[in-house]
């Protein structure tokens, strides 16, 4: 069961930025909500429980979820870092897109490692 309520968790937070991001005028109050939401993924993606098996279902949610949510950010971070030396401040929400994105995409690799070949591997011994 918890692991259907992280999993709720994660694409309720991913859909909840993403709409923060778009509307928000202000792009450092959106660069960070885009890293507090990145780190809450985070730890909910690294955190599921490891006795119960995820269906299928739930691991391609999961990773399709989350790597369109990490695609989102580096694209926003890399268009925020390209006209940041205009503006300076704007290079600093674009490097806090990138590093959200890369929290993403490291636990990302950390769920697909524990869940997706770990699993994998216990099967076939």
């Amino acid at each position: 069961m918890r692991n259907g309520i992280y999993l709720t968790l994660i694409v309720f937070l991913g859909t909840f930025a993403y709409t923060v991001v778009s509307r928000v005028g202000d792009t450092l109050e959106a660069g960070f909500a885009f890293l507090l939401a990145s780190i809450a993924i985070g730890f909910l993606t690294t955190h599921f429980k490891r006795r119960i098996e995820l269906i299928g279902i739930q691991k391609f949610i999961n990773v399709v979820a989350i790597s369109t949510f990490a695609l989102f950010g580096f694209i926003k971070g890399i268009a925020l870092v390209v006209v940041g030396p205009m503006a300076s401040l704007t290079a600093v929400v674009g490097l806090m897109f990138l590093i959200a994105s890369v929290i993403l995409a490291y636990s990302l690799s950390l769920f697909v490692k524990d869940k997706i070949y770990h699993m994998d591997d216990a099967r076939l011994a």
